[in-house]
């Protein structure tokens, strides 16, 4: 997997992804995965795996299941359940897993760290069994406002359209997540299925749950601003660091006003 263009530390990410994880299981209503593996599934593999809690809660649904989980920094914890390992791996090289031997692929938010998803998905397919599954989830991170109280001059818009463009510059893609369908079809699956989930930014929504998502995901992207962005606006887009703490300070003002319904899709 090659390497973003955020400058987050450890442990500040770490927990981030793991509230990222929580808001996941809220959105799911407690799914870990939505492809129909069956209950006796024999290799699953996570490919990014961050911090290893996705594949973790998986080893103890699944425990006589082999849970493989990648990724290029070995932030994983110490005791994990048995049926669960951790190796390091550049999911952007050559897969070392044998064909079809792997009953379910599982990737996740992992927009801003590949750069060739065609061939990660060529390799996905050729290591699945007959039958094997590949999941993908992803948040299209250029948020929407279902009631338009977002104005396209927000400084919440401006965000994410400059770093959508300086992804592009790196050779990534922040709106990924709309092209998996046709990415994995022309890899050549069948039965390709796709689901989206609303995902606000904030309390706004009615429902309870909902709330709680909104919460969370304010929160999380309240206190991961400066990781996201810094880096990208100073090294790749030239802003000086004063002018990319006023800037953020106004979105994170924006993502806190409560007359702001905006959101992203997962």
């Amino acid at each position: 997997m090659a390497a973003g263009i955020m400058d987050i530390s450890l442990g500040n990410e770490m927990d981030r992804e793991d509230m990222k994880h929580h808001i996941s299981m809220l959105i799911t209503k407690g799914r870990l995965h939505l492809a129909p593996i069956g209950p006796d599934p024999e290799v699953i593999l996570d490919i990014g795996t961050g911090t290893g809690i996705w594949a973790i809660d998986t080893a103890d649904l699944y425990p006589n299941a082999k849970v493989i989980a990648t990724d290029l920094s070995p932030i994983q914890p110490q005791w994990v359940p048995p049926n669960l390992s951790f190796e390091i791996d550049d999911a952007e090289e050559e897969w070392l897993f044998d064909p079809q031997s792997i009953d379910l692929v599982h990737a996740r938010y992992l927009f801003h760290g590949i750069r060739d998803w065609p061939r990660l998905l060529r390799q996905a397919k050729r290591v699945l069994k007959p039958g094997g599954y590949v999941e993908l989830v992803e948040m299209h991170v250029i948020p929407t406002s279902p009631d338009n109280t977002l104005p396209p001059n927000s400084q919440i818009m401006e965000f994410y359209t400059t770093l959508s463009s300086i992804s592009s510059e790196v050779g990534l893609d922040l709106s990924v997540a709309q092209k998996y369908g046709s990415m994995m079809v022309d890899a050549g699956f069948e039965n390709v299925v796709e689901e989206v989930f609303d995902l606000p930014i904030g309390d706004w929504m009615p429902d309870r749950r909902m709330k709680e998502v909104g919460a969370f995901q304010r929160f999380q992207m309240v206190e991961g601003l400066h990781g996201i962005a810094f880096g990208a606006l100073t090294r790749v887009a030239g802003w000086t660091p004063t002018r990319v703490q006023v800037f953020l300070a106004g979105v994170r003002r924006e993502m806190r006003d409560r007359g702001v319904h905006c959101m992203y899709t997962l």
